[in-house]
């Protein structure tokens, strides 16, 4: 029962650091390069088993693209320390007694999607947020979902068109165990359940 939760964790941290994006930019990158040198060293000369070192020498640097994305943030000023580095996400161990929040909402063509979440999360436009939602009336990061206390809260994060359970406008609100979350009055609709955990 614990080691889902903890799984579920690990990949939303995975995301949110966007190490599958850096992974993914690193493995492109290093076949283009590939390409290109498959064709230049011959030219000058290299014998065959030189390419296979190449890629062989590129896939050794993998682990090391992995542990830059998981560990640094890419930003304007340059590579500087993640902010959850330090690891101080609220966590089941945490707090054991808020439990674990179920979302499940439609997208654009009508798909049913479900996600959970045991820490803090962010339901948004954007596409790294946790929860996307590709509507036009849904500000890029719209609201801030978040355990505290033994409770499921809220906190609508300067939206355009704010965000609403069952209803009731809210600026930062705890969350019954069931819910309608809206992020607009008329817009998209989620379905939030708040889950026990032993």
């Amino acid at each position: 029962m614990k080691l889902l939760p903890r799984i579920s964790k690990f990949i939303i941290q995975l995301s949110r650091r966007r190490v599958i994006r850096a992974v993914g930019i690193y493995l492109v990158t290093l076949w283009l390069l590939s390409q290109g040198v498959a064709d230049l060293f011959p030219a000058f000369g290299l014998p065959n088993w030189s390419v296979r070192a190449f890629v062989i020498l590129g896939l050794t640097g993998l682990p090391v693209a992995i542990y830059l994305a998981w560990r640094y943030e890419l930003t304007p000023q340059g590579l500087i320390p993640d902010s959850a580095a330090i690891d101080n996400d609220m966590t089941l161990v945490d707090y054991p007694e808020a439990g674990v929040i179920t979302v499940s909402w439609k997208d654009l063509t009508g798909n049913e999607k479900f996600s959970s979440f045991h820490s803090e999360f962010v339901i948004g436009r954007e596409s790294d947020v946790p929860v996307q939602v590709a509507d036009a009336r849904v500000s890029r990061r719209h609201a801030r979902l978040f355990p505290k206390e033994g409770s499921w809260w809220v906190e609508d994060l300067a939206s355009s068109n704010g965000t609403f359970v069952d209803g009731q406008r809210v600026q930062c609100g705890q969350l019954p165990p069931q819910c309608e979350l809206r992020l607009h009055p008329q817009g998209p609709q989620l379905a939030l359940e708040v889950v026990a955990v032993d």
